[in-house]
């Protein structure tokens, strides 16, 4: 069954992105699937992904994308509550 790929950036209008209210990282990824394919009327996949950090109790996790407005101040934000940890140990989940 021949099939063409299209990402969100090849539509002519622009979809705002869904709230994420799961409390998983399949959740959020199922959730966006659905808004998705419902707002383009095509079949539609969706990821989602977060950084658990083990010092932090696997914050931010799923949260990973909403916690500041921005890489930057993300970054600032995770080293700062990191200062006086030793473990260092993280996994990003996707």
């Amino acid at each position: 069954m021949p099939f063409e790929l299209v990402v969100l950036k090849d539509l002519d209008e622009k979809i705002p992105e869904p709230k994420e209210t799961e409390d998983t990282i399949e959740g959020n990824a199922l959730l966006k699937a659905k808004y998705y394919a419902e707002k383009t009327g095509m079949l539609s996949l969706a990821d989602d992904g977060g950084l658990f950090i083990d010092a932090l109790n696997g914050y931010p996790g799923v949260k990973s994308a909403r916690i500041t407005k921005d890489n930057a101040a993300r970054r600032k934000k995770i080293l700062g509550l990191m200062k006086n940890k030793t473990n260092r140990a993280a996994r990003a989940v996707a």
